[in-house]
């Protein structure tokens, strides 16, 4: 591919591929880097399209995967849909494109996607109607059965159809009179209206010397969080309110004691089909992330985890965490079938304990490497600066505290416009307990919008309780008498989905999580086992 059919592409693309990551993730700093990664895989796998003329459809599945992973690393646990129920199978011309042509009704619709379904159903409709993904392709990223796919997309529209016209009958305003087909429309209007952006120089310097160079992997690290929580989730020194909204760093430690942060990683494979064909990616593999043979972990530990899909009998290798001799969780990282690092996150402490450097990379997302700087004042975390790997920081946080040294604002800026998009605010109660509130700006709306997901935190700041998407999906946090973590109960409003209960040794380590539907048997399960270094 030469640097002149890439910038073609570029700017055939730009928008469609922005549409998809902002729509999806709902962060523009993460949108960014959709992009910037979406189109360094669609340079290096450009020459596997037989058929040019569908280049577009072809990067707008890249996107969508690479949303999918992110989507997927920010899970504490799997997050599923509304309680689907059986209902009359819709079609798709159950509105008409007249709805899409208009400014003002597509908002009306957009409204009603971004508030009345779920996260996972709405990324399922852009995913089919938008990007042009098969139901079969959906199941197998998601990790889901076909039959969810087609629920949720039947869902979405009987939820969309009933929302217009509860609408029409409150405004006494007809939106529509005849029925053609439209969301695929409606999606393709509001991509339209993303602004352009000109091609960075990033992507202008890319050459074929980088494309011989990348070599390797089929597979691409999803991380997710957790197979598994212990003792107590915590938000230390700061606070793991990014978790509702992306921007921001979740609190890389989460527990207290012996058994540090948990995190779930699930190993997906990403590939493109080229027509009818399908081509495993190439990228750079172990070529910035750090290892366990290059850090000094005598004395220290290393968990493994397996997960284990009890209904379906297969098993899986999860991440592995290594503990230095103090105690400090200093990498998680995770291998391919091969045995070749495919992701990798790497933590600098102080002679306090306190972590001032982190470093992720993995074969997708990250590939180019990030960077994590903190800087500490006497009450906590002051500033936080964040870059790819050998160049200066592009973002940057400023944390600020009450007159009792507590944590009132964290705010994430950009060096590029010296303005902020990205804030969440802690609201304490007189008895210390405290709600996080995230405020972030919405490329779609041009304007800053307020989260309605929340957390909820103890006055020592445990986590207790959290809010997450529009339809109400809850986690309860629930500890023994010793502040050890022993269930996490979902609910979707009030009606308990299901529950994650944690088993630890006579010795406080985690060494089981499992989760289950109610009364019923547990569906799926994490095994950890240690082994000193």
């Amino acid at each position: 591919m030469t640097e002149k059919e890439l910038e073609q592409l570029y700017n055939e693309a730009y928008k469609a591929v922005y549409w998809t990551a902002i729509s999806i993730l709902k962060n523009k700093e993460d949108a960014e880097d959709v992009v910037q990664d979406t189109f360094i895989t669609a340079y290096e796998s450009y020459d596997t399209l037989q058929d040019k003329t569908k280049a577009v459809p072809w990067i707008k599945k890249i996107a969508a995967n690479k949303c999918i992973n992110i989507v997927t690393r920010r899970r504490t646990v799997n997050a599923d849909d509304e309680i689907l129920e059986d209902i009359e199978e819709v079609p798709d011309n159950f509105l008409p494109d007249s709805i899409a042509e208009s400014a003002e009704s597509r908002k009306i619709i957009m409204d009603i996607i971004n508030n009345c379904l779920s996260e996972d159903t709405a990324m399922t409709i852009i995913l089919f109607y938008f990007n042009e993904m098969s139901v079969k392709e959906i199941a197998e990223r998601l990790g889901i059965p076909q039959g969810t796919v087609l629920s949720r997309l039947n869902y979405a529209k009987k939820v969309i159809k009933k929302e217009v016209e509860k609408y029409e009958k409150d405004n006494k305003d007809k939106l529509f009179a005849v029925i053609v087909p439209f969301l695929t429309l409606l999606f393709e209007k509001e991509a339209e209206q993303v602004p352009f952006a000109p091609m960075p120089a990033s992507l202008k310097g890319i050459t074929a010397s980088s494309k011989a160079a990348a070599k390797g992997t089929a597979k691409t690290a999803a991380k997710a969080s957790a197979g598994g929580t212990a003792l107590k989730i915590t938000a230390i020194g700061i606070a793991a309110a990014a978790v509702i909204a992306a921007g921001g760093f979740i609190a890389y430690k989460a527990l207290t004691s012996g058994a540090n942060s948990a995190k779930e990683s699930s190993e997906t494979e990403e590939t493109y089909e080229t027509n009818g064909t399908t081509k495993e990616t190439d990228r750079p593999i172990n070529v910035l992330g750090m290892t366990p043979d290059q850090l000094d972990l005598q004395g220290g530990y290393v968990r493994y985890c397996t997960s284990h899909n009890i209904n379906e009998d297969t098993t899986e290798e999860k991440s592995q965490l290594y503990y230095d001799a103090d105690g400090n969780m200093v990498l998680e990282c995770l291998y391919n079938d091969d045995d070749v690092l495919i992701y990798s996150d790497y933590y600098i402490y102080d002679d306090d304990g306190r972590v001032v450097r982190e470093e992720l990379w993995d074969t997708g997302t990250y590939s180019l490497g990030l960077y994590r700087t903190y800087t500490y004042g006497p009450n906590g975390v002051e500033r936080q600066e964040s870059g790819k790997f050998k160049k200066d920081p592009d973002h940057y946080h400023v944390y600020e505290y009450d007159n009792q040294g507590r944590l009132v604002l964290d705010t994430e800026y950009s060096y590029e416009y010296d303005k902020s998009y990205w804030y969440c605010e802690y609201v304490y109660e007189n008895d210390g307990t405290y709600t996080t509130h995230v405020t972030y700006f919405d490329v779609l709306k041009q304007d800053m919008v307020t989260s309605k997901d929340y957390e909820q935190y103890s006055a020592d700041g445990t986590l207790l309780l959290t809010q997450t998407g529009v339809r109400s999906q809850i986690e309860v946090y629930n500890y023994d008498k010793n502040g050890v973590l022993q269930t996490v109960d979902m609910y979707y409003g009030k009606t308990l989905y299901q529950t994650t209960t944690y088993e630890y040794d006579n010795q406080g380590r985690l060494v089981r999580d499992y989760t289950a539907f109610p009364k019923s048997d547990a569906y799926k399960e994490n095994i950890y086992t240690y082994k000193d270094l």
